[in-house]
């Protein structure tokens, strides 16, 4: 265990969850980069973010409740899912600013 801190005594740091893994990842033109337990293990990356924000009092966004994976390659975003995700973290970091 590693302890870090931040030097700057009034910064304001956002952790940002990415969007879970769909099982249809493997059946995507990707799938050979990633194996049956990568769609399950991604479902528990909000909880480990957030335990991490609550540990060093960081803001918290878990963007896998607002942005959904483009179906062309299961991975990644589509324009359209850019664009919500760029408003709802445009919102958080409006509040965390205050």
């Amino acid at each position: 265990y590693m302890q870090y801190t931040c030097r700057l005594k009034d910064a304001k740091i956002l952790i940002v969850s990415p969007p879970c893994l769909p099982d249809s990842l493997m059946e995507g033109n990707l799938a050979g980069f990633f194996d049956e337990s990568s769609a399950p293990k991604s479902r528990q990356l909000a909880y480990w973010f957030r335990l991490v924000a609550d540990q060093f009092s960081c803001a918290f966004f878990d963007a896998g409740e607002i942005a959904e994976l483009s179906p062309l390659d299961h991975l990644h975003l589509s324009p359209e899912g850019h664009h919500i995700l760029a408003e709802k973290m445009a919102d958080q970091v409006k509040l965390l600013l205050g």
